[in-house]
Order: C-alpha cells, then structure tokens, then sequence
C-alpha cells in the first residue's frame, strides 16, 4: 500500500528510506527528443535529452520510503528550500543527497520545499490576516462579540510587529522567547498577545497547515490585589453630571451585574407585578448581544433575573416610560440607548471630580461595581457562596478567583 505526501500537511515524514530518483520536469527538449537517458553524475543519474544530450530547464525529486507505520510513502520536491525552483545539475544533486540524508535521519518535512507562492500562505503576516478574516466571519453569525475581534485585532497587530515575515511552521520556543524579551507590552498584554498566539497556531493545526504547535508559556503577572470598595464608588457616582449615567451606575451598585447588561435593559426586562428585573442581553460595544457577556443563550447563566429592590424601582420609575417593550429603560441624550462612549466619558470625569486616579494597584473603573457588589453582598450574607453565586450567575470559583475581595485588615482578626 502507498500513498503519496500531502503538500499541506507540515508533518516530519519518519520512516525507512527506500530510493530517491531525479527526474525532468519539462516532457520535450528543445529538439524534440525526450528526456529519457541516464547520465552518471556524482553517484546519481540525471536525466538528458536521449537525442542532443541537453539538461533539463527544470527537474523534479522523487523520493520513496516507509514511514513508522509501515506505509509506503512517496514524495515529489520541485523546489529547494528558499522556494526557489529546481532548474539545474547542481542545484538538483545537492538538494537530492540533502533529502536522501534527511530522510534517513529521520528530519525530512516535505514541507519545506513549498514553492515561493505557497509560502505566502505561509508567512505570519498573512496566516493571521486569515485567522482574522474567520473570526470577521463568525462575528457576524453572532458566535463571537465585536469587542472580541477587536481585541484579537489589537493582539494580531502587536504578533505581526514581530513575527511578520516568520514562516508559522518555523515558529519554536527559541523565537516566543525572544518576543517575550524584546516586547515592551506589559505583563498584561504580553499575556493576551502569547494566548492569541497559542489560538492562531491551532487554527493552522486544525487546518493542516502544521501538526506542531510549540509549548507557549505564559509571562506570570501580579493579580491586583485590591479593587474599590461600594464606599469609593459612591463617591464617584455622586460626581457623576449626566443623569442617566448616574441612575445606570446606581443600578450598578445595587447589583452585581456589568455596565453592558442594565444598559442593555428593556421594559419587558422589567416586571413590576412580580417584582423583578432580568439581566438577559448586553451590549458589546454599541452592539446589542443575546444572553450575558460570555455567555450564549441557553448556558445555565445566560439570563440573570433579582429581585426588584425599593432604590432599584424608584431608579426605573424616574426614567421616561415607553409604551415599546423593546425600548431600552435608559436612554441617551442622542439616541435610544447610552452609548459605550458616552457611559464611560461621564465616568472618567467623576472619577477625576471624585479625585481618584487610576494605578497599577486600583484603577476605580465602573466595571469594578460588580466586585464592589459582591464583596459588599459577602459580609452582609457571612461568606454564603451558594447566595453570591445565584446573585451574581457566577460560578463559585469564579467567584473566588476573580470577584470577590476582602478589605479588612487581618491585624483586626489577629491580636
């Protein structure tokens, strides 16, 4: 049983090496004749025209071995490995005792010797054009968040600084860690931008494209420590000028939710018979999305409802009613909806007028409200996680983790 290599496949061909023979690559000569005779040259055989003698303009290699599993593997190589073609005596008998060593020393990659078109395909700059072009794609079947290609976008953009004109098949650890060393990114990003990285060479793994992915490890960064309390937060809130903007970050510090999901909120969100809010969409930038960010609709968690409290319905109550249950309970000045741009610009000054400054340790973001929230709803509950987890639709290692903060001092616990 045989079969022949798959160009596209990048895996290293192992196995017992059986024959390599060189062959023309045009059928006629100039003259007419074909190529059919044999003439010895460094112990190999290159083909000449059987009636004038001549070289071929080009020449293929075709080597044949039996790889681990005991199949009968044959390659053809019309290229070396800067891509360049096959076109005389030379250049055909050293890639052909180059082959024949690598073959049975077991480092043969067909791969190698693409052709300069196919290494196009190839190169960093343009695999992660197409990586992207996917994402472009699944975006729009709503299987992705624009804010989520965008980021990918960005992490693309700081890969392609450095790897650009890298062949994705030659990227090794040697070459990560350089990027590690020479980036000026923070531990942060560099993180982000090595996780990418790690997802585009899978893409070209799933695709064929190679069968080796390199161990990525990621930079280990310093967890913030602290995250503003509900106390800072209300100070910031109280500066806040645009009214709305102050009634949605209220909502925020009333319940463990995302900025994105109460401007999301509708009226059919809002039922006041029962009693209860449903936090069920959320906006991805200016874009509204199904379920709650990160989320698809139909996960355990894709829509939060809590129960209504007295401040929360005095909130709702205060905006302008609208008959459309599609209309959005908080409205911008300039359109139906606070827009992303307009929440965190009112923010940004409050922040300042509240004089708090953003840093490494605290940055005093409004999406820090949901930790607030929860790290104020955990001593109020004595440390119940099956309530945090219900309130928040958060599981509780996540909670752990990510959400929950402790303020106190431990010299008031140990003395």
């Amino acid at each position: 049983m045989s079969k022949q290599a798959v160009l596209h496949c990048h895996s290293l061909n192992k196995g017992d090496f059986v024959s390599a023979k060189i062959y023309s690559d045009v059928k006629l000569c100039e003259c007419g004749g074909k190529f059919s005779a044999k003439e010895n040259f460094k112990q190999m055989q290159l083909p000449v025209c059987a009636e004038c003698g001549a070289e071929p303009s080009k020449y293929r290699i075709v080597a044949t071995f039996i790889d681990d599993t005991g199949v009968k593997i044959r390659v053809t190589v019309r290229n070396d490995q800067d891509g360049k073609r096959l076109v005389d005596s030379l250049q055909v008998a050293y890639w052909f005792k180059t082959i024949e060593r690598e073959i049975k020393e077991n480092e043969f990659d067909v791969n190698k010797y693409k052709s300069e078109d196919s290494r196009k395909a190839f190169k960093f700059e343009n695999f992660s054009q197409r990586y992207l072009d996917h994402h472009q794609k699944r975006m729009i079947k709503g299987e992705i968040t624009p804010s989520g290609l965008r980021n990918k976008q960005n992490n693309c953009r700081h890969l392609n600084a450095f790897f650009k004109n890298f062949d994705i098949s030659k990227i090794r650890s040697g070459k990560i860690e350089a990027f590690k060393s020479e980036s000026d990114l923070t531990d942060s990003q560099l993180n982000k931008c090595l996780e990418e990285l790690r997802t585009v060479l899978n893409y070209a793994k799933t695709l064929e494209m190679i069968n080796y992915t390199p161990n990525i490890s990621v930079k280990k960064t310093n967890k913030r420590k602290k995250t503003i309390d509900l106390e800072t937060g209300l100070k910031i809130i109280s500066k806040i000028e645009n009214q709305v903007v102050k009634d949605i970050c209220n909502m925020l510090a009333i319940y463990p939710v995302r900025p994105g999901e109460v401007r999301a909120l509708k009226w059919k969100d809002v039922d006041f018979k029962n009693g209860t809010l449903t936090f069920c969409e959320h906006f991805s930038d200016n874009k509204i999305i199904k379920g709650r960010k990160s989320q698809k609709e139909g996960d355990k968690y894709a829509s939060l409802t809590l129960p209504m409290t007295e401040a929360a319905r005095n909130i709702i109550n205060s905006q302008v009613r609208d008959l459309n249950q599609q209309a959005h309970v908080f409205k911008g000045q300039r359109g139906p909806y606070v827009s992303n741009n307009a929440f965190n610009s009112a923010w940004r000054k409050a922040r300042a007028a509240a004089g708090f400054t953003p840093s490494e340790e605290m940055k005093y973001d409004a999406y820090e409200l949901k930790h607030a929230v929860l790290s104020e709803l955990n001593e109020r509950t004595g440390g119940n996680l099956k309530t945090l987890e219900k309130a928040s639709g958060v599981d509780i290692k996540t909670l752990m983790d990510r959400y929950v903060y402790s303020h106190d001092d431990l010299n008031n616990y140990f003395h």
